[in-house]
């Protein structure tokens, strides 16, 4: 039931974490709208790989107010 709750919701535009196959009654969720910065950031998260190391690397010189933002480059340290 938990899977076909997720395609209903992802018919919808949105996303459930945890996956509700990975919780029981009572726990919590998230539900996210699909197409996000928060979905992004998630899935950069939950999924490590060359790119999305690189990517939370930029976003954390973004957050740390180490960009240049009028030519889109980091700032040179």
């Amino acid at each position: 039931m938990a899977v076909e709750i997720e395609e209903v919701f992802a018919e919808q535009g949105l996303r459930v974490f945890p996956k509700l196959s990975e919780t029981t009654t009572g726990d919590w969720v998230r539900v996210w709208r699909a197409g996000t910065i928060a979905t992004d950031l998630l899935d950069l998260v939950l999924n490590p790989n060359d790119r999305s190391d690189r990517e939370l690397g930029e976003i954390a010189t973004k957050i740390k107010g180490k960009w240049t933002w009028e030519n889109g480059e980091s700032q040179k340290q």
